[in-house]
């Protein structure tokens, strides 16, 4: 897949790339390993070519822009347009976990299979992993040069984490990494380690469990989307007619 903006859209998009990540010019990006020559990553600014939906996606992350606030189209190897977003990278089959999600509060699948669904879309190497936040928040201001980014990521995560200590949930605070395009790329993230208590969980709780986790301000793509799919939840459950659905109860707001 490409990405297709507006004439002069895509310009634009790299110079706010390069405001984002603080450097000083468009060469500066490689410095976050993008496995990109500069010639190419000129060729992009230049628009003689279309950015790779991959590369794109890359970009928006390591630089926290959130791409809902972007006007773009996806168009396919071929030039044929592509309507809707995108629902996969890095291989995590989103799609497969949504519809799990799905199921799960559809009362069809029980929770360790949404589990066994979500842990292995996600292979990855634990390279740091502490239940102490200031241990964490040390390391990673130790291993990443950027500053502002580590902050941002802190305070996203450390959200979730508040969330879980909300629902008695027990959770570490850990760095991955996982190979891309041949080098390795690093991911701050809280773990949840309460998978035998959640299961005796009401579906009810989980729902307003998953809403908190994915209603955030700054939620990334996935939770987006997990979001949608707990709102459709929803409204199917409340169109049902029958009292005693133990989905019946969830919150209206």
């Amino acid at each position: 897949m490409r990405i297709k903006f507006r004439r002069g859209g895509q310009r634009k998009f790299l110079n706010l790339v390069v405001v984002k990540l603080n450097v000083v010019s468009l060469r500066g990006i490689l410095q976050f390993g993008f496995d990109v020559k500069y010639s190419t990553l000129k060729n992009y600014y230049n628009e003689s070519r279309l950015l790779p939906e991959e590369f794109f996606d890359d970009l928006c992350e390591v630089s926290g822009i959130d791409k809902s606030d972007l006007e773009f189209e996806y168009l396919s190897e071929n030039w044929g347009r592509v309507k809707g977003g995108k629902l996969g990278k890095r291989g995590f089959n989103i799609r497969d976990y949504l519809s799990a999600i799905k199921d799960f509060f559809l009362g069809k699948i029980p929770y360790s299979f949404l589990v066994s669904i979500r842990d292995k879309s996600k292979i990855a190497e634990i390279v740091f992993e502490s239940r102490d936040f200031e241990k964490f928040t040390e390391f990673l201001y130790s291993f990443f040069d950027d500053k502002v980014l580590v902050e941002n990521r802190l305070k996203h995560e450390n959200k979730h984490h508040e969330i879980n200590l909300k629902y008695g949930v027990s959770s570490k605070f850990i760095l991955r990494s996982y190979v891309r395009n041949g080098k390795k790329v690093y991911r701050p993230a809280v773990l949840s380690t309460s998978n035998s208590l959640m299961s005796r969980w009401s579906l009810k709780k989980h729902w307003d469990y998953f809403y908190e986790q994915t209603s955030m301000s700054d939620a990334s793509d996935t939770d987006r989307e997990i979001n949608k799919v707990l709102l459709e939840v929803r409204e199917f459950v409340e169109g049902k007619n029958d009292p005693t659905c133990a989905l019946r109860k969830y919150p209206s707001g």
